[in-house]
């Protein structure tokens, strides 16, 4: 599913906040207040593709808040500036943050799991929010999704897939997650410039990178990480010292941001489609015997790796159980989905 879905219920209730003059008369008599917002690059969102967001970001912001809110870029950051207070906030995809605890991996498309569409009702109604302010408590931070880099292909590989006795062996370039995904079903993680096959960073940015040329296979969809949520992290301080309005209207331009990714990333995977074809080839479909055979092993070795790794060693069972609950959904059919989903979520 490409098309991303409203959820009326939360969505209206922070457009009432943010626009409502009643809640956002407190953040205008404390005067005007401009967030230092530093940029932080992953392996799914370049720089340059964080740079026009952090624009949008703050001019929505200005615009809804009547200028009593702002942005002010700095420059590239991390959860190190964040933690010193050289930044008040920090806009970047969640593999950014790997490093910091693996569990972030669960927000840039676990292994297996959920599309964009599934994680953005994981996030806003499924739970998943609650868990993001566990694992982000530690490092004194509130998360706010504010985009998804969209589906992505499954990777490419120098031949076509036709079991798990394939991975054995592979020699892949992957992240996070996928790695430790990858690594248990035998593949082997390399860099690079030594990889035989590689995990996919997004269509457009694998052509980019000349993937179309390098390798000969391009599977779909996604087996490892099916796409990577991006938030706007703000420092607990800063985040403390807004009001419940101010706090609304910057939940509600962050919405509205992801909304506005996800089309542009739909725009960028239909340009991306129609150069592969242009360069006379097709994303290849996996036996459905493959997802049945990895199944297990990558469940197993992403479950292990986060309770050795991590401090937050039982997120891997929220995720799951909203994993097992979509599964449920979808297997009634596309058409019943989004009504099952919408009852479930009571939305």
């Amino acid at each position: 599913m490409s098309d991303q879905p409203h959820f009326p219920g939360r969505r209206a209730v922070l457009a009432a906040m943010a626009l409502g003059p009643a809640l956002a008369a407190p953040a205008v008599a404390q005067g005007r207040q401009r967030l230092r917002l530093g940029l932080a690059a992953g392996g799914a969102v370049a720089q340059d593709d964080l740079a026009p967001m952090a624009d949008r970001l703050a001019a929505a912001l200005a615009a809804v808040s009547d200028g009593a809110l702002g942005l002010e870029v700095t420059g590239a950051a991390g959860l190190d500036t964040l933690a010193a207070g050289s930044v008040d906030a920090v806009l970047g995809a969640q593999d950014a943050w790997l490093d910091a605890d693996p569990a972030f991996g669960l927000f840039t498309g676990c292994p297996l799991g959920l599309t964009p569409t599934e994680f953005e009702a994981f996030v806003l109604q499924g739970g998943g929010q609650e868990m993001w302010d566990r694992l982000c408590e530690p490092f004194g931070i509130k998360a706010l999704f504010a985009g998804d880099t969209g589906p992505r292909v499954a990777g490419w590989f120098p031949r076509e897939l036709g079991g798990a006795p394939d991975f054995n062996g592979l020699e892949v370039r992957a992240e996070g997650l996928g790695a430790v995904a990858l690594q248990g079903l035998g593949a082997r993680i390399v860099p690079a410039d030594g990889a035989v096959a590689a995990e996919s960073l997004g269509l457009a940015a694998d052509l980019n990178a000349g993937a179309a040329q390098r390798f000969a296979v391009v599977h779909g969809p996604a087996l490892t990480r099916p796409h990577c949520a991006v938030a706007l992290s703000i420092g607990r301080a800063s985040w403390d010292r807004l009001s419940e309005g101010a706090r609304a209207q910057i939940e509600s331009v962050t919405l509205a941001e992801a909304d506005a990714m996800a089309a542009s990333a739909l725009t960028a995977r239909i340009a991306a489609e129609a150069e592969l074809a242009s360069a006379g080839k097709e994303i290849l479909s996996l036996a459905p015997a493959i997802y049945g055979d990895i199944g297990p092993p990558t469940a197993e070795a992403v479950a292990a790796h986060l309770r050795d790794r991590s401090a937050l060693r039982f997120g891997w069972e929220d995720y799951r159980n909203f994993v097992i609950e979509v599964a449920g959904w979808s297997a009634i059919g596309d058409g019943a989905f989004a009504l099952a989903r919408a009852r479930a979520l009571g939305v």
